[in-house]
């Protein structure tokens, strides 16, 4: 009866470790996914934004300053989505990518 006892824990045990190993590999999986996700979404949205820089030609000076400035962020954002490791990073990046799209449409 004991060893029953013991081969039942065994199988429980090594059940509860595959269900883990199967939430470990579906987690990664959905972090893979969403990762693709917001890179490509993003690429897009940095492309469209050096689209809108590199067409608009701002005549005032504070507009020149600005211009710059979005030149200099767009630089900047674009180097993290080359070498982010997680979608998380993405994610912070692309509300300040469209709100650049916003304030550079004004020059084209």
């Amino acid at each position: 009866m004991r060893r029953l006892a013991l081969r039942l824990q065994d199988r429980l045990r090594a059940a509860g470790e595959r269900s883990a190993a199967w939430a470990f590999r579906n987690a990664d999986n959905e972090e893979r996914l969403r990762y693709e996700v917001m890179r490509g979404r993003l690429d897009a949205a940095l492309r469209r934004l050096r689209s809108l820089l590199e067409r608009g030609r701002p005549w005032a000076p504070e507009d020149l300053h600005a211009h710059a400035d979005l030149m200099e962020d767009y630089r900047e954002w674009s180097w993290v989505a080359r070498s982010a490791t997680h979608s998380d990073q993405l994610v912070e990046v692309y509300p300040k990518v469209l709100s650049a799209q916003r304030r550079a449409a004004k020059w084209v």
